[in-house]
């Protein structure tokens, strides 16, 4: 019990450290921000302040998550064995990383067309004004700090903290299989907003799911770029009448991406190393026999 505790405060941790991170972040700049405009004689109301701080997210984001990723080090510093089980890291050859790109952007439109039915439904039609405004906050006002932050290090940092500390924390006090899915619904926890954490949860069992499938954090990184960039591609460099009158060929497209690129990865030799109960089994050893006495050399 002790074990399985110390684990679950662990998750706790990781999770509350960026958002604890996005909050300082925020604040500061919002403090900087009306600071220099009252030493300028302007006239600030709250709502200019929330105004800068959300055409600002790109850029707090990534501050944020400098920040979290050295907190995770010290956290993880004097637990190498640990970070060394949850990290593995398998080159994937150049076949497979195309179709796992493709597999991300199937995804995107996968989840575009959910989004599109959550929004006939009651429950989640109420919520809807909340999410827009909420996805056009992470894109700013900078398309290269959106680039950075949305499509890069933002991907790179939540693979980090899902896929490697907090699925590797879950193997150790649970099967994988079901480790798989408690991933994946914190994934949608974290995300906060009900129509994006629904969506949130599907996209992380299928990160859960490659990365379970290869045995590398490449995947599941390559996959979650591939479905935030195209997001930031469709919004940043295409105008919203082109996207609005194609729309319909885009999801089309999307979706064979998605069952051809999905197939691939359930039939390729690529994709056929699978995860074990490892970690799981060692730590209940451990728990049987903490004096290691059975332990065989």
């Amino acid at each position: 019990m002790k074990r399985v505790l110390a684990s679950i405060g662990r998750i706790v941790l990781v999770m509350a450290v960026y958002y604890a991170a996005q909050l300082a972040i925020a604040v500061m700049a919002g403090v900087a921000f009306g600071v220099y405009n009252g030493f300028s004689g302007f006239d600030l109301q709250t709502q200019d302040v929330l105004r800068f701080i959300a055409s600002r997210t790109p850029q707090l984001i990534l501050f944020a998550a400098i920040i979290a990723a050295a907190c995770y080090y010290v956290i993880y510093r004097d637990r190498r064995e640990d970070a060394r089980a949850f990290f593995r890291i398998r080159p994937l050859d150049a076949g497979a990383v195309i179709m796992l790109v493709f597999f991300g952007i199937g995804t995107n439109a996968l989840m575009e067309l959910l989004v599109m039915l959550m929004q006939k439904l009651p429950f989640y039609a109420d919520h809807y004004e909340e999410y827009v405004e909420m996805t056009s906050m992470i894109f700013g006002d900078s398309v290269f700090f959106t680039f950075l932050s949305a499509g890069v290090v933002g991907p790179i940092l939540e693979e980090i903290m899902f896929r490697g500390l907090i699925f590797g924390e879950l193997r150790k006090i649970m099967p994988i299989k079901i480790a798989l899915v408690v991933q994946a619904l914190l994934f949608g926890v974290y995300h906060i907003d009900l129509i994006q954490g629904t969506y949130a949860a599907i996209i992380g069992l299928f990160l859960g799911f490659v990365y379970y499938r290869t045995g590398s954090m490449i995947a599941p990184t390559v996959v979650h770029m591939a479905v935030n960039l195209f997001s930031f591609v469709m919004n940043a460099f295409f105008p919203a009448p082109v996207v609005e009158a194609n729309w319909g060929l885009i999801l089309l497209v999307g979706v064979l991406c998605f069952i051809l690129s999905g197939v691939y990865i359930l039939i390729s030799r690529n994709f056929r190393y699978v995860m074990d109960d490892g970690l799981y089994r060692h730590a209940r050893r451990q728990d049987a026999d903490p004096a290691g006495t059975s332990r065989q050399v």
